[in-house]
């Protein structure tokens, strides 16, 4: 009985203790976030080329991004990617912020098939349509400018903050 009793009280302190641990939890979570990421009007947006053979092999797509709060440091990445020939797809990711300029990315809606797909670039692909998460990790960070790396390609690329 004795025994019984001691789990319970050393139960019943670790659970006070992480109840009272959640504030400071939720309180560094919103220090790993980018200071753009706070403003509910930031507009993140990019312009990707590929060029292809041939004197027509050049295509364009535009990239544009919203983040909507989530959950503490995890925020929706909404995206709407308008293609040169003038179709649009959206799509939406998780995008969740760590330490050290980490951050992941998880891919949750599915794109419509469309033949455009085949004008992402193999990593894109990989994060477009495998489902899995991927790493990066923050090179550049200024109020117009967010620069990072793809750690599974060491694939580096900007964004133009608005």
């Amino acid at each position: 009985m004795k025994l019984s009793s001691s789990a319970n009280k050393l139960l019943s302190l670790s659970a006070l203790l992480l109840l009272l641990l959640l504030p400071l939890q939720v309180y560094l979570n919103g220090l790993f976030v980018p200071g753009f990421v706070r403003d509910p009007d930031t507009l993140i947006s990019k312009t990707i080329l590929t060029y292809g053979p041939g004197t027509d092999g050049q295509k364009s797509r535009t990239m544009q991004y919203q983040l909507e709060p989530y959950l503490w440091n995890r925020f929706l990445l909404m995206t709407t990617i308008q293609f040169d020939s003038g179709e649009k797809l959206k799509t939406q990711f998780l995008i969740t912020f760590w330490p050290q300029k980490l951050y992941s990315i998880k891919y949750i809606n599915q794109l419509v098939e469309a033949e455009e797909t085949k004008y992402f670039d193999p990593p894109e692909q990989h994060v477009l349509f495998d489902g899995g998460d991927e790493d990066f990790q923050v090179l550049v960070e200024n109020p117009h400018r967010y620069c990072y790396i793809q750690l599974s390609n060491q694939a580096v690329q900007c964004v133009d903050v608005h």
